[in-house]
Order: C-alpha cells, then structure tokens, then sequence
C-alpha cells in the first residue's frame, strides 16, 4: 500500500466535495463548508496547506435525506443512523479506494478511508441559560460516548478512576450511545428554531458554535482550489465565533496536522 501525503488526501477529499456537491445540487440540499475548511476558502481559497481532511455541514432535514440516499460507486457515507458498527454522532462520507490507521488512537473506530466530516446543523434554545443546560447535557451525552468507544484509557488523563467506574456501568454498545447524542443533537427543532450550530461539535468548540439561525439561511459561494463551493451568508460571523482573529496565521511550529492518521491507497 502506498502512503499518501497531504496533497494527496487533500485531492482526494476535493474529489469527494465534487461527487457530493453534483448529488446536493441533484436533489436540491443546502450544505455549506465548515470548520477549518471554510476557514481554508476564505484565507486561502482552497485548503489550509497543512489540512488533512475536511468538514462540511448541512442543516438537519437535508442531512437526514442525505444519510438515507446518498450513495457513490466509490464513495460510501457511513452514520450511526444507518449502520450498527459506526460510532459517531456525525457522518463521513470516506474513499473506498483508501484505508486509515490510526497512529496513537485508543479509540474503536469503524475501518474507513480517507474521509468528509459531514456535521448536521440543528436548532438551540433562545436563551443563554437554556442554551448552557442543553450544552452541558450534550457534554455528558458526548462523554458517555467516548468512553465507550475507547479501547483503553490514556495514563495521565483527568478524572481517570471517575471514568473508569462509568464505563463500567454503560451496558450498550457505542453506536447506541453515538445515536443517544445524534437524537439529543435534534430537541431543538431546526426548522422552528431562532440559533442554530453544529450541536454535536467536538468539546473544544461545543459551547461556542450557536448563531443566529440568519447565519445558516443563504449561500454564497466561495474560490476553493479549482471549484466553486458553498458557505453560509453569515460566514464571517460565523468564523470570528470559532476562531477570533481568523485571517490571522498560526505561529509557524502549529502549523501542522492536529490528526493522527496515515492514508494509504489500495488501488
């Protein structure tokens, strides 16, 4: 098998863009970039060059029909919705043609190739101190999830007897508590409600991803690499949300992958 560099996977994820974009414009689905990809559209019209993956979200209703429809000869969109031995609460949509290892992950994970982050967008509560319950719920639901899913715990980690005795006592398999959180993600009505955000983000952006709903309602589209592709009307709100000071570059030492995966091509 040969190992595929950051360029590479960077093709191969635009490749998976493509096919999906001809299927949302085909059945008539809003998805926009997202994360460190649109961050990469508007900074550098393309990729961040140091990215090795993408992220992509689509509000609620689009991404159900999308999880249950969507299907490729080459590309396959793995959820928790639709499959038992997938284990997260977001869908990924992956190159049958590659195959991933993982380099110091101690989690299970469902065997894949190079792949899409595809993020449902879905409703919050109005107010601030709703929105913190609802988050903190999230959070638990979140952690109940990966404690499940890891294969063992790391030495040094916080809390480490504390979660070791609550997974002890979590009976279901991962999928189960992966579609507890997809399904927690959706008390919130999209369609009914005034914010809205990647509801089942990682902790590290969970509690700053709410927007008004506004931000996700009209496309524009944006340079990215040799195409053109979506971003939600409010992007720059919604970037300076995530990352403050976005057009600002990294110091050059953390200006590298935060993955820990090797791709290698089959065919």
């Amino acid at each position: 098998m040969k190992e595929l560099g950051c360029k590479e996977i960077q093709q191969i994820c635009l490749e998976m863009l493509k096919a999906l974009d001809a299927f949302a414009q085909e059945h008539h689905l809003t998805y926009y970039l997202s994360g460190g990809t649109l961050l990469g559209a508007v900074r550098h019209k393309g990729f961040i060059p140091w990215d090795d993956d993408m992220d992509l979200m689509i509000p609620r209703p689009d991404y159900e029909y999308l999880i249950k429809n969507f299907k490729h000869e080459r590309y396959h969109l793995s959820s928790c919705e639709q499959e038992n031995d997938y284990l997260s609460c977001y869908a990924r949509l992956w190159d049958t043609h590659t195959t991933m290892e993982w380099d110091n992950s101690k989690a299970l994970e469902k065997k894949i190739g190079a792949f899409v982050d595809i993020f449902p967008i879905d409703g919050y509560p109005a107010s601030n101190f709703q929105t913190k319950i609802f988050l903190y719920q999230v959070k638990f639901a979140r952690a109940k999830l990966n404690m499940k899913t890891k294969k063992d715990f790391f030495e040094h980690e916080k809390w480490l007897p504390l979660k070791k005795i609550v997974r002890s006592c979590l009976k279901k398999d991962g999928n189960y508590y992966a579609r507890a959180l997809s399904r927690l993600a959706m008390h919130y009505d999209y369609q009914k409600s005034s914010y809205a955000g990647v509801v089942g983000a990682s902790l590290q952006h969970l509690f700053v991803e709410k927007n008004p709903k506004s931000v996700y309602e009209n496309t524009v589209w944006l340079d990215f690499e040799d195409m053109k592709a979506p971003a939600p009307v409010g992007y720059e709100t919604y970037l300076r949300q995530l990352y403050g000071d976005y057009m600002q570059l990294p110091p050059e030492d953390k200006r590298v992958s935060a993955h820990e995966f090797r791709i290698y091509l089959l065919k």
